[in-house]
């Protein structure tokens, strides 16, 4: 492939067929391109060798910082030394020194990673949290990468081992996975532990799980639903639990206890749109025991809407739920439905607009 090259100078051995080239070294390789304050390029075999203040950008985005470089293969293959990646998400991967084969697996000695910056304050030399190990491989072509005996740091104080651990690079977006556990205490619940699980069913759908551990009630599932379709998009979460110990006199406690949450929007021909959204649970107080919300009053909806202009048309139905302890759901009112029209007549010979509004309601 063609190499363009460009530097303050140049040399070239016509019998050796080497290139030599110093000050501000700029080699662009089809997509990749290479800077460095010198750099010897031998066009018997391809080899790239690179020295000073070396970066290399990759096609993806990534780009590599290091002292000392050789690479073939049209620069996709290569030994660094020193080297510093800043990924095209921000987070870095740094290291001793890193081997490149296929153009696609990096392979760093004694590797460091974190998303963060090293924090600004004065004195502050470690980012929040960073991983490391004795090999991180970054797999371009899995879009993975992955860590052996590696430490997880907190400020720079190791807190945890980690024999073998992966998580995908930044050019994924979605993919499914174990998320980050989430550890807890209350005084209603014990100690928690909760293991949530990413399921990436398809590019428009996908869908959470996380199972919750408590000390004193037992397991409380969690999930939640995502879907986008065409005419629009819908999701819900749900909680569901059958605790294992229960307060004797304590109003709401029973055999199942859960809630479901969601809302929806589609679009229908000619303007008109419907949806919903549910706020439904099994009793007052199952929401703020398992910590899920603090809210007092619930409110479900189901609607129907259409705009044409300035002319406008909705029907509504609610169902509100009270969760206070003392609330009657006797006294609770709902509406099925309340309607609301208005159509414009335009202008009227000039003098002005003519509106028509009308409002039903059935309230039980």
């Amino acid at each position: 492939g063609e190499v363009l090259m460009q530097a303050d100078d140049l040399v070239y051995d016509r019998d050796k067929r080497i290139v030599t080239a110093t000050g501000h070294v700029e080699i662009s390789y089809s997509p990749r391109v290479l800077m460095a304050d010198k750099v010897t390029y031998d066009q018997n075999t391809g080899v790239v060798t690179a020295d000073g203040h070396v970066s290399l950008l990759d096609p993806e985005g990534d780009v590599a910082f290091a002292d000392h470089v050789v690479l073939r293969n049209q620069m996709k293959d290569g030994v660094v030394q020193t080297l510093s990646v800043l990924l095209t998400d921000k987070s870095r991967l740094a290291g001793h020194d890193a081997v490149r084969t296929d153009g696609e697996i990096t392979t760093v000695h004694r590797g460091v990673y974190s998303p963060c910056e090293v924090c600004k304050e004065k004195g502050e030399t470690t980012p929040l949290w960073q991983i490391k190990a004795f090999r991180v491989i970054h797999n371009k072509e899995k879009k993975e990468i992955i860590y052996e005996d590696a430490f997880m740091e907190m400020f720079g104080v190791p807190v945890m081992y980690l024999p073998y651990f992966s998580h995908p690079d930044p050019t994924v977006k979605r993919k499914s996975g174990f998320l980050a556990p989430d550890l807890a205490s209350s005084t209603n619940l014990g100690q928690e532990v909760t293991i949530p699980y990413y399921w990436a069913i398809q590019p428009n759908m996908d869908a959470t799980l996380a199972p919750r551990y408590t000390s004193k009630q037992g397991m409380v599932y969690e999930g939640e639903f995502r879907h986008r379709i065409e005419q629009g998009s819908y999701q819900f979460f749900g909680t569901a639990t059958w605790p294992t110990s229960q307060t004797p006199n304590t109003p709401g406690e029973a055999d199942f206890r859960g809630s479901l949450f969601g809302n929806g929007r589609f679009n229908l021909e000619d303007n008109w749109d419907w949806g919903f959204q549910s706020q439904l649970v099994s009793d007052n107080t199952y929401l703020r025991k398992y910590g899920l919300s603090d809210t007092t009053d619930l409110t479900s909806n189901l609607f129907l809407e259409h705009v044409d202009g300035r002319d406008t048309f909705t029907a509504n139905a609610y169902y509100f739920r009270n969760l206070l302890p003392t609330a009657n759901r006797d006294n609770t009112p709902w509406l099925a439905p309340i309607v609301n029209f208005t159509h414009s007549f335009g202008d009227i010979l000039g003098t002005g607009r003519l509106n028509f509004t009308s409002n039903a309601m059935v309230l039980g």
